[in-house]
C-alpha cells in the first residue's frame, strides 16, 4: 500500500522538476539566465564561449 504512494510522489517530483527547469544556464559574471543561446548577456555583455556564432566566423576563414 505504500509502494504506489511513493511511485506517485517521484513521478510528481520528476515532473515538476522537468518543466520548472531549476537548473537553467546562467551568466557567470552577473548571474542572469541565458536565454534562447544567445551569444551575449543582454545586462553585463559577457561573451559566452562555445556559441554558435564563433563557429559561423570559423567557417568564413577558412580558404577555398
Amino acid at each position: 500500500m505504500l509502494w504506489p504512494l511513493i511511485f506517485a510522489a517521484i513521478i510528481i517530483v520528476v515532473v515538476v522538476l522537468k518543466y520548472t527547469r531549476p537548473f537553467r544556464p546562467r551568466c557567470p559574471e552577473c548571474g542572469v539566465i541565458r536565454q534562447d543561446q544567445q551569444p551575449l548577456c543582454p545586462e553585463c555583455g559577457w561573451i559566452y564561449e562555445g556559441s554558435e556564432l564563433d563557429e559561423d566566423y570559423a567557417a568564413d576563414d577558412e580558404p577555398r
